[in-house]
């Protein structure tokens, strides 16, 4: 299993819920899926931007927003700001090194977890960190890594 490094941090002495990714950068492009669900009615697209998804808001629906890679600021601070996530929660969802965790904030849970997977080329097992924000109306998932959705059933 690989084992975090000692490299200085580029994000030492920036104030706090300044967004730097930190950790491996796993995906080159962004994925932005939504699923948009209600008694009646069910949309599932893929998105270029978030801004796609904030023209088109239904807020009779709840909204399932995916985002498949964490080194693109300005789509993390994008949604931040649409969905009011406090700024230490972004910055928690950009560091890949947390810890597993829940906290409760008034308007959404936040938690991060842990999903392990068995690389066969490399005989090692990887840690890709998922985030979740869970709301009222809406549920958004954040992945490291284009391709390896750990949604997916096979």
């Amino acid at each position: 299993m690989k084992k975090g490094t000692n490299k200085i941090s580029t994000k030492v002495g920036l104030p706090p819920g300044t967004l730097v990714h930190i950790g491996e950068r796993k995906s080159d492009q962004v994925g932005i899926s939504v699923i948009e669900y209600n008694e009646t009615h069910f949309q599932e697209r893929v998105l270029s931007t978030i801004d796609e998804y904030q023209a088109h808001a239904d807020k009779s629906t709840v909204a399932w927003i995916n985002i498949d890679g964490l080194h693109r600021m300005e789509i993390i601070e994008k949604t931040g700001a649409l969905f009011h996530l406090h700024p230490l929660t972004l910055e928690d969802i950009v560091n890949t090194g947390q810890s597993p965790k829940i906290e409760d904030y008034n308007d959404y849970l936040f938690i991060v977890l842990k999903m392990l997977y068995y690389d066969e080329s490399k005989n090692e097992i990887e840690v890709e960190q998922v985030s979740l924000c869970l709301g009222s109306n809406f549920v958004l998932s954040f992945q490291e890594e284009k391709g390896r959705d750990v949604f997916n059933i096979p």
